[in-house]
């Protein structure tokens, strides 16, 4: 498998978050979905930030980044699911950010 690929990087990434939440794989998968994010593989955005949404506060590391992706210049299906990734994150953070708001409407 080539894992330089895109679509391979995602599917070892998808894997590696429940079998940390399981207690089968040693290291937390926050830093490398925050790595995906940075490199702006941009097909990707969306499930990776999904994933941090799956890890609950566990991914409060990533939450400098989703704030960026709450931008009006992004598309609003990212920024709506950016807004409920917060809201899984940090009931905190959300309610200082006034998510998920318009955000959450179809």
């Amino acid at each position: 498998m080539d894992f330089n690929n895109p679509q391979s990087r995602f599917f070892r990434l998808s894997a590696s978050v429940p079998l940390w939440k399981l207690g089968l794989e040693k290291q937390c998968p926050v830093p490398n979905l925050i790595a995906e994010l940075h490199d702006g593989n941009g097909s990707d955005e969306l499930r990776f930030i999904e994933l941090l949404g799956d890890l609950g506060a566990e991914a409060a590391p990533a939450l400098p980044i989703l704030r960026k992706f709450l931008s009006v210049d992004k598309l609003i299906s990212l920024r709506r699911t950016t807004a409920n990734t917060i809201c899984k994150i940090s009931a905190e953070e959300a309610a200082r950010l006034n998510l998920p708001g318009v955000l959450a409407m179809p």
